[in-house]
Formats: C-alpha cells, sequence, structure tokens
C-alpha cells in the first residue's frame, strides 16, 4: 500500500511539474492559433487587400515623420516590403517612438534643472579621500566621464 501510495506522489510530481505543465499551455495555444487561423481564412479575401492598404498608410506616415531616425525609417519599410500583409499591423503595434521621445525631452529638461545644483562638496570629497582612498578615485573618474 505504502509503495502504490509513493508511485501515485511520484507520478503527480511529474504530472504537475513546471515543464509538464508550460508544455502542456504551449500546445494550448498552438491549437488556439491553429483554430483562428483556420476560422479567419475565410475572410482573407478582404482581409489581405485591408491590411496591405494598412501597411501603404503606415509606410506613408514614416516617411512624413520627421522625428524618426533615417534607419529606423528603412529597417520599417524593409519590414513592409517582406510582409505587407502584417506590417502596418507590427508597425501600429510597436513601431511608434514618440513616447520615447517625449521622455527624453522630459529627462533633458530634468537635468538641465538639476545641473546647476550639481556641485563638488570639497569637505565630502576629503573626507572621502580620508575613509576610502580608493573610492574617492572612482568618484572622480565618474565625475570626468560624466561631466565630459
Amino acid at each position: 500500500m505504502q509503495e502504490l501510495g509513493r508511485m501515485i506522489k511520484k507520478l503527480c510530481s511529474k504530472l504537475f511539474s513546471r515543464i509538464v505543465i508550460t508544455g502542456v499551455l504551449i500546445l494550448i495555444q498552438a491549437a488556439w492559433f491553429w483554430s483562428l487561423f483556420t476560422s479567419l481564412s475565410s475572410y482573407a479575401h478582404w482581409l489581405n487587400p485591408l491590411m496591405i492598404a494598412l501597411s501603404v498608410i503606415m509606410c506613408a506616415v514614416l516617411i512624413r515623420q520627421d522625428s524618426t531616425a533615417p534607419e529606423f525609417k528603412i529597417s520599417w519599410m524593409v519590414l513592409f516590403m517582406i510582409m505587407p500583409v502584417q506590417g502596418g499591423l507590427l508597425y501600429l503595434l510597436w513601431g511608434d517612438k514618440r513616447p520615447a521621445f517625449r521622455l527624453r525631452k522630459k529627462l533633458d529638461w530634468a537635468y538641465d534643472r538639476i545641473r546647476p545644483l550639481r556641485r563638488t562638496d570639497p569637505a565630502a570629497q576629503a573626507m572621502l579621500e580620508q575613509a576610502n582612498p580608493m573610492m574617492c578615485c572612482v568618484v572622480k573618474r565618474l565625475r570626468a566621464w560624466m561631466c565630459g
């Protein structure tokens, strides 16, 4: 009886391990994508031209943007040529970097406001030199690197 209990416990630990659960969930996800793909294939006759039009529109929007780097534009246009059906959708999901540009402007503004407040305190520097000369050298190198 104890042997049967150990076998059941061992079987349960194998069945409910992370790898088995992850594998089962991946299989369920793959089955879901397959069923979604087969059900959407009946709409392909109007979905493909719609997605290609979206890619053309996203390409035109990308060309008109002045704030993006040329390398960024070229890489997205290559994606539009390689995958015209999915390219526009991918650009809508991951392509717009304007929030990052706005964040960069805010960070630059904050850095400009803080810059006058950043100054070297000779007393603190002397205390650091006395307490830990090696760390004082590191601080000097960091300051030289940050201040240019």
